[in-house]
């Protein structure tokens, strides 16, 4: 597993445990907070494996400002499923960032020989979201309470 991912305006880059620790001692927003700590236990569970559980920070290459962050809940299942998560900050959206790096993130993902399809569950409130993972060839499988894309490696 290669390290950072580059895309036309930024760069993605797996948090170690270090930062993940950091980034949940410095956290107000409890959700946050709650999600880096489980982050930092599946990376410590899982050394070799640990760029599948951490969060990655989305960098405009321009400045090295961290725009959102990114990642996946685990490594692939039997059968080369992952689910990817995101956000971005509110002052950077609607500015094609989080496309973009869902699209880096991709990439990467494909890149892994075990993975073959990439999910993510969103609020049904949620257009923005909708609209990024449908921008980037992701396909709706299941609407219900919350909302469920995938995408197929090609």
């Amino acid at each position: 597993m290669e390290g950072f991912v580059e895309t036309n305006r930024l760069t993605l880059a797996p948090c170690p445990p270090a930062r993940l620790a950091e980034k949940q001692g410095v956290e107000t927003d409890e959700h946050l907070k709650n999600a880096y700590g489980q982050m930092l236990a599946g990376c410590l569970a899982h050394p070799f494996e640990w760029m599948w559980f951490t969060d990655w920070d989305i960098l405009l290459r321009e400045t090295g400002e961290v725009l959102g962050g990114a990642g996946f809940k685990g490594p692939p299942d039997e059968q080369g499923r992952v689910e990817v998560g995101y956000g971005i900050a509110e002052k950077h959206r609607r500015k094609g960032y989080m496309s973009e790096a869902l699209e880096g993130l991709c990439r990467w993902a494909f890149a892994q020989e075990r993975v073959r399809l990439i999910l993510s569950e969103v609020e049904s409130w949620n257009d923005n979201s909708v609209k990024t993972l449908l921008n980037n060839g992701f396909s709706e499988i299941a609407p219900r309470e919350n909302r469920w894309f995938q995408k197929e490696k090609r």
